[in-house]
């Protein structure tokens, strides 16, 4: 999936949050729309103070970042179970004693650790205190210190470590650095001052045995923060919907970057069918049968590998393809102004929308959000299924529909509606994405097919539109239809993707494909080249990937066939990026004709993990007459 940018302008007219004309409805956050942060389920680094932007934060020499970090979550004595989740600020320590860790990071002096850690005759030495900050903060100060009223109980001893939050050891903890320590502490208020640095981690450690209490942690820096991230809430529209255009207005904030300094916000979107897009398994540990549970039941069971008679326990968790999309492609947003992006890409109708916005900037400059529009209308129908085949071959060899490529070929395209209510209006037109400019186009009807002629039609260098307004397809007049054309495929693959559309006004639906004609055997919206190559084969799975170092679907296998060849020859593969950029080689040798496996673990050449998003895997073989080479996309999840 893509993010397609079609327009890039510093002003735009925007209408009013909940505007409606014809079936066309618009979902907005931000100027116009609804508050930014109660639409946030998740946000690392962002600041709301603004009431109708969203940005970074940033931070001068006196304001205490403790606090503009809020709320902290106090884990007590548990630490977090995902050191490197960017997020929720948290406090934890490594004590049995129960108090409150929140009193130390609340703002208020009057509050702190009390009595827990003055009993008599109790060591303090080895208590020790952590802070996840959420995100990686530009610092350069940290103060700590008793109440007023207990300013003999200070700390008489410490050492104070951080982390930048962007160092983690094999098992994702973070690798802390010293920054201070005394063996004695002559005053009750700590004051660390050193120089201007990243940090989201700070361990505590006592190095005295007297008594202690801490009211307040404060730390202190200067800039904005370089990385922010907001996740949205699963946008729910009650009914499932098709979706326009999203527009997301955006301008640089602060002085004026160094020269090649990268500031940018990159948002990506996807959409649902239910309301969550994991799907949670519980497994007999004595057979290994797993069975899909809801969350609840889930949270109730036991770890796999925690102690413990039960035969059930907590199972996989997996990304619930069928019923949502992946994250979409990037867009990235570098400048002031306005991006009108078409969400024509995104399957439906479904109930569910969610967009994330990853923040990239330096201490003096980032981008800031104002708005972002989701266009939406009612579902044309409950369902519209497709596929293609070759004229006179509704039958093809193994269900797919296979053509030399660079050869004109003439195509049959049949699209069947499902209705499951009167509330679905119907549609009066089709479009259909082709390689090339098709012709010799013929629109058939009914059961039988019947040949009608269309009200209108375009035809363009990427595809058709026809429109029956006469012969509209609705719940009381579900007509097949076909349209057949002639087109010429340039790639092995070819997918003729499509919409129905409705000139009312509502917006286009995809075409999901699926068994629309009885008599055609393909279900199938894709049309191959025929095998004409050494390749005969290239398969991905499991895909998407899941990279977290969890031990599932930490990677993708290549499965590939060689055929045809009496002699080795050169063999690449490499994964790249949606731009062409090579990311990753991951083997390149010379084979003869066999089958073959190749693995990748989302990582590139560095030996860094990719963000997510899709990826090209290409597979080439270089024969003495040419080069062949097949491309599979594959997703990268978190």
């Amino acid at each position: 999936m893509s993010l397609r940018l079609i327009v890039l302008i510093t002003t735009a007219v925007l209408t009013s949050a909940g505007a409606a004309w014809a079936g066309v409805s618009t979902w907005a956050v931000g100027e116009g729309g609804l508050p930014w942060e109660p639409q946030s389920e998740v946000s690392a680094a962002i600041d709301f103070e603004m009431p109708r932007a969203i940005q970074p934060y940033g931070f001068s020499a006196d304001e205490n970042i403790i606090q503009a970090v809020k709320p902290w979550e106090d884990l007590r004595s548990t630490s977090p179970a995902d050191f490197t989740a960017e997020g929720t600020a948290q406090v934890w320590n490594n004590t049995a004693e129960s108090f409150s860790n929140a009193a130390i990071v609340d703002g208020d002096s009057t509050t702190s650790t009390g009595e827990t850690f003055k009993k008599f005759g109790a060591i303090q030495i080895g208590r020790i205190f952590y802070f996840d900050l959420g995100a990686s903060y530009w610092a350069n100060r940290i103060v700590f210190y008793p109440s007023p009223g207990a300013r003999e109980d200070f700390v008489r001893g410490f050492e104070v470590s951080i982390d930048d939050g962007q160092h983690f050891s094999k098992e994702g903890r973070p690798e802390y650095e010293v920054l201070k320590r005394l063996e004695i502490t002559p005053e009750p208020v700590v004051d660390i001052g050193f120089s201007l640095q990243l940090v989201r981690f700070i361990k505590l450690r006592i190095l005295a045995p007297n008594p202690f209490e801490i009211a307040e942690l404060e730390v202190y820096g200067q800039g904005f923060v370089p990385r922010a991230s907001y996740l949205s809430k699963f946008i729910d529209f009650h009914n499932p919907v098709n979706f326009g255009n999203l527009t997301l207005r955006a301008e640089k904030w602060g002085e004026e970057t160094r020269e090649g300094a990268k500031v940018s916000a990159v948002l990506q979107v996807r959409n649902g069918t239910d309301d969550t897009p994991l799907v949670y398994y519980s497994v007999d540990v004595e057979t290994r049968d797993e069975q899909e549970i809801s969350q609840d039941e889930y949270d109730k069971l036991l770890p796999e590998k925690a102690p413990g008679a039960a035969i059930i326990r907590r199972g996989p968790i997996r990304y619930d393809s069928e019923h949502w999309s992946i994250w979409s492609e990037p867009l990235r947003i570098d400048a002031t102004g306005t991006s009108v992006v078409p969400l024509d890409f995104l399957p439906g109708p479904r109930r569910y929308f969610q967009f994330r916005i990853l923040f990239t900037g330096s201490s003096t400059e980032v981008i800031r959000v104002n708005s972002l529009w989701v266009e939406h209308s009612p579902a044309l129908a409950a369902r519209c299924v497709g596929e293609v085949a070759l004229l006179g071959q509704p039958d093809p060899p193994r269900g797919v529909a296979t053509t030399p490529t660079g050869v004109e070929a003439t195509f049959t395209y049949d699209v069947q509606a499902e209705f499951n209510s009167q509330r679905s209006s119907g549609f009066d037109g089709i479009r259909i994405e082709t390689p090339g400019r098709p012709d010799s186009i013929k629109l058939e009807m009914g059961h039988p097919l019947i040949e009608v002629v269309p009200d209108s039609m375009e035809v363009e260098d990427t595809g058709l539109e026809l429109y029956f307004r006469s012969n509209r397809v609705t719940l009381g007049n579900n007509r097949p239809v076909r349209v057949t054309f002639k087109t010429t495929p340039l790639l092995y693959n070819t997918m003729f993707r499509g919409w129905v559309l409705d000139t009312g006004g509502n917006l286009a639906q995809p075409i999901f494909p699926g068994n629309a004609n009885q008599e055609i055997n393909t279900s199938s919206l894709q049309v191959f080249g025929s095998l004409e190559e050494p390749l005969s084969y290239v398969e991905m799975s499991p895909n998407p990937i899941t990279p977290n170092g969890d031990g599932r679907n930490d990677q993708t296998e290549i499965a590939y066939g060689i055929v045809y060849l009496l002699e080795k020859v050169a063999v690449n593969i490499g994964i790249y990026d949606l731009s062409g950029s090579k990311l990753k080689a991951v083997f390149s040798g010379r084979l003869g004709s066999g089958r073959y496996r190749e693995a990748w673990d989302g990582r590139n050449d560095q030996g860094s993990l990719v963000p997510p998003g899709i990826y090209l895997c290409r597979v080439s073989v270089d024969t003495r007459a040419k080069t062949f080479s097949r491309l599979k996309a594959v997703a990268v999840v978190y």
